[in-house]
This record gives C-alpha cells, sequence and structure tokens, in this order.
C-alpha cells in the first residue's frame, strides 16, 4: 500500500463560510462550516485501491461547485453543497498540481504535473440524448460527407443508407450488388462516395444525385476488407485478401496493384494527413508502411497481433492499431524502433474494429465487441471517457463528424447513435 505524507489541501468558499478539505493518505473529501468545524458532507474514495489523494481543490465563484484534482490525474466536479459527484473530466493527465474556474462558472480548468498546457473542461452536467438510426442490418462501413448534412451506413443487408443527421431522417439507399458492402470513404471534397464489398467489387457514388447508379470500378481480384481516400482526394487504396493491394487514381482513371508482405489478409488501410506515408494492418500481426507502394515498405511493424484497424493522428506523429483480442497499439512515426505504447484490452470481448482520432487529435475513440465506446488520450493509451453499451452489441463502425462535434458508432444490431458534444463533457 502507498503511503503519501502530504499536507492538507483547503478551499474556502467565496463567501467564506465554508471550508473543503482532504488531508491526504485515505482521508475523506469533507466541506466543513468555517464557523463551528461542523461536517456538512463527505466524500469517500470510490473503491479502497481508488488512487483518492487530492492535491487541489477550487469553489466556483457563485460557491455552487467545487472541483478536485488528485494524485492520479483525474479531475471530478462536486455539488459543493450536497457533496453529489456531478461529473468527472474527459482526461486524464499527470498529478494534479491546480484546479479552477474560467472564464465562468461552466468552465473548469486544470494544471497537471510535467505539464506546460493548461486544460479546459466546458462543462455539460446534463447530456443530450444521442440520435439513432437504424440500418435494418449489421453495418460493416460508416462515413460522413463533408460539406453536408449526411452520413453513409452500408452492411449485410447490401445497401448504402445515406441519412440526413440534421433532419433526423433517411434519404437515399444506394443499391450494390447481393454481398456484405464491407467499407465506406467519402472524398475530402464529398463530391465521391467509394464502397466495397466481400466479393472484391467496387463503386463510387455521387452523394449528392444519389438517384443515379454507382459507377463500377475495375474489380478487386478478391474479397475487399477496406478502402481509404488519400488525403487529397486523389488516390483510392484498396486492400483485402492476400498478396495483393490495389491503387485508384481518381484523376487518370489507372488502378494499379503491388504486391503485400503480409501473409494473410490485410484487414485495415489508412493514409497519413498530408498524404506521403499509408499504413497496411494484417492479420499476420504486421503493420507495413509504405512511401511509395509500387517499390518495397519502408518500415514492417510487428505488433504480435492480428490487426483489424489503423489510424494516424492529425498531426501526423502517431500510428495507432486495434487488434482481434480488443488491444491497442500506439507508435510514434519520428521514433519506429522503439517499442509502442500498448493496451492489452480495450474490453473484455472480443477485438476492436472501429478506431478513429477525432479531428483536432485529442482523442483516440475505439469500439468494440462488448459493445463500449473508449475513448483514450493519443499520447500516453490512458484512458480518458468511456460509452457504455445499454446492452451488449458489437460496434464495427465508428467515425467523426469532419467538424468533430458530432461521433457516429453502427453496431452489430445495425442501430447508429450519433452523438454531439463529444470532445467536450458528455462522452463518460
Amino acid at each position: 500500500m502507498k503511503e503519501y505524507r502530504l499536507p492538507a489541501r483547503l478551499a474556502v468558499s467565496p463567501d467564506g463560510r465554508r471550508l473543503a478539505m482532504n488531508l491526504g493518505d485515505d482521508s475523506p473529501l469533507e466541506v466543513v462550516d468555517a464557523r463551528d468545524g461542523r461536517v456538512i458532507w463527505s466524500a469517500k474514495a470510490e473503491a479502497p485501491e481508488d488512487d483518492h489523494v487530492i492535491m487541489a481543490l477550487a469553489f466556483s465563484p457563485s460557491g455552487a461547485r467545487l472541483v478536485s484534482g488528485d494524485v492520479a490525474g483525474r479531475t471530478r466536479l462536486w455539488d459543493a453543497e450536497t457533496g453529489r459527484a456531478i461529473a468527472s473530466a474527459p482526461f486524464v493527465a499527470d498529478r494534479a498540481e491546480a484546479v479552477g474556474f474560467y472564464p465562468d462558472e461552466d468552465t473548469v480548468v486544470a494544471i497537471a504535473s510535467r505539464e506546460t498546457r493548461v486544460r479546459s473542461w466546458p462543462i455539460h452536467p446534463r447530456s443530450d440524448a444521442p440520435v439513432v438510426f437504424d440500418h435494418d442490418a449489421e453495418v460493416w462501413g460508416i462515413a460522413f460527407i463533408p460539406g453536408s448534412d449526411l452520413l453513409a451506413t452500408s452492411g449485410d443487408d447490401h445497401l448504402i443508407k445515406l441519412w440526413d443527421v440534421a433532419k433526423g431522417r433517411k434519404v437515399a439507399t444506394l443499391h450494390t450488388a447481393d454481398t456484405m458492402v464491407t467499407s465506406l470513404s467519402a472524398t475530402p471534397d464529398g463530391r465521391l462516395l467509394a464502397a466495397s464489398d466481400m466479393e472484391g467489387r467496387l463503386w463510387l457514388f455521387d452523394p449528392s444525385a444519389p438517384e443515379q447508379p454507382g459507377r463500377r470500378l475495375h474489380d478487386h481480384p478478391a474479397r475487399v476488407r477496406q478502402i481509404a481516400w488519400s488525403p487529397d482526394g486523389r488516390l483510392l487504396a484498396i486492400v483485402g485478401a492476400a498478396p495483393l493491394a490495389r491503387i485508384w487514381d481518381r484523376e487518370t482513371g489507372r488502378m494499379s496493384e503491388f504486391a503485400v508482405p503480409h501473409d494473410n489478409d490485410a484487414y485495415a488501410v489508412a493514409w497519413s494527413p498530408d498524404g506521403a506515408m499509408m499504413a497496411i494492418g494484417g492479420h499476420d500481426g504486421r503493420i507495413s508502411l509504405w512511401r511509395e507502394p509500387r517499390e518495397a515498405p519502408t518500415v514492417v511493424l510487428d505488433a504480435g497481433q492480428q490487426i483489424t484497424r489503423v489510424a494516424f493522428s492529425p498531426d501526423g506523429a502517431i500510428l495507432a492499431a486495434g487488434n482481434n483480442a480488443g488491444g491497442l497499439q500506439a507508435w510514434r512515426l519520428d521514433r519506429l524502433n522503439d517499442p509502442p505504447l500498448s493496451v492489452k484490452r480495450n474490453s473484455q470481448v472480443g477485438g476492436i474494429w472501429a478506431l478513429s482520432f477525432s479531428p483536432n487529435g485529442r482523442v483516440l475513440a475505439a469500439g468494440d465487441d462488448g459493445g463500449d465506446i473508449a475513448f483514450w488520450d493519443p499520447g500516453t493509451l490512458r484512458e480518458v471517457c468511456r460509452i457504455r453499451a445499454s446492452q451488449p452489441s458489437k460496434v464495427h463502425a465508428l467515425a467523426f463528424s469532419p467538424n468533430g462535434r458530432m461521433l457516429a458508432t453502427a453496431d452489430f444490431a445495425g442501430e447508429i447513435f450519433i452523438r454531439s458534444g463529444v470532445e467536450l463533457a458528455d462522452a463518460r
């Protein structure tokens, strides 16, 4: 058991009538009457093993709320009158050094040890219920259409459905062939939606003209697992059955293929934000990184587990990967020879089939076979918050909207959830 020799942490309410304190070790957080020392309320740690030594305390300007920061890097908001725990911040930092409210009652700020930035947490004690659509079949592909209010989903019913998230309704159904649509990817300009299926067929659709049939591209020799447009919208990467991957050039119409160093299917592909690098993850437990697909890969990483998803951070500094055992790994691209950060289990059930960085790069979202969506700090792979499933249903697809204000997730039952404000405080 850890031992602490820490001075008391104190905060005085704005009216001077209450004193919040924590004496360290396993002492509770208490608010007492400053005039007679009477305990108004007391809050113990959530569990005996919970590292709850408080390092910083502050009342809000009105005195209605109390914020605490503890030795484990958690920031919590309390009802200063009753002691009710209101919320936990959507981040876990290093040991708290200072907490407070700025510029108003509804914004918490926190400073952690060994950090040079001030973290800001807009408080939303009540969360809006997510918008829910029903695809009517297991969903494997999901994509927001940039420059519009449209969301596309695809799955086991062989169909692609377009949803207007602003109006909360389905607006179109796109037809492919009689097989599962495995992956969707929209160009950054929103003009094209690409789709693939288990038979290796590829289509291009114009989301603004859903009444028009899709254009068939050159078929892939075998099943396609995932597709991804390059950041400039020119190249479409196509991966699936080994040993070949393909790239279609939107400007020239040329389809090129190249051999990949994977002994089993490639399940995942992603481009770096500058388009200079492509990552391919295989079920052989390796990730190949390419700067020029027509040549040999620049680096091959041994991840040790079957790779299901890969993603680059928006600043291009981190490559993250999920695997079929439910684990997460992250490599810094400037230190690829170093061991990756690793989380053995995102959940206790199955693998990770959905992985995406938020557009501002602050969180990495992962959906898994347990039905939860977990949010991780990309630099440390520490879990910052989690949306728990009301009932277990595998999450096989998720996507942030281009502005980061919405997160769309889809599950085994075909339900599509559109959540707002995920990067603030309502996902926990």
